[in-house]
């Protein structure tokens, strides 16, 4: 994120949007983290709930992470949507 943040140059006037997005990020990360514990320590019905529990946590974690990222996407100009956007496009 700090990498990011500075590639940027982000102006004052997206920095509140900012870091909405980035305690978005830091809590879908939680939310990774937790889905992971664990893995593969239970039978398999077992993992399978466990599975989907996460899942469904990874999904509410998307659904978090969606508002903040429109409204910071929405503040930068033309160059900085670039730069942002192109790790996504090189995985295309």
């Amino acid at each position: 994120m700090t990498l990011i943040e500075m590639q940027l140059a982000l102006r004052p006037e997206p920095q509140d949007a900012w870091a909405r997005l980035a305690e978005a990020v830091e809590r879908a990360g939680r939310v990774a983290t937790t889905a992971c514990a664990g893995l593969g320590l239970q039978d398999a019905p077992a993992e399978l709930s466990r599975l989907e529990a996460a899942l469904e946590g990874g999904l509410a974690a998307l659904r978090d992470l969606g508002p903040p990222l429109e409204a910071f996407y929405a503040g930068l100009d033309e160059r900085q949507r670039a730069q942002f956007d192109a790790p996504v496009r090189r995985r295309g």
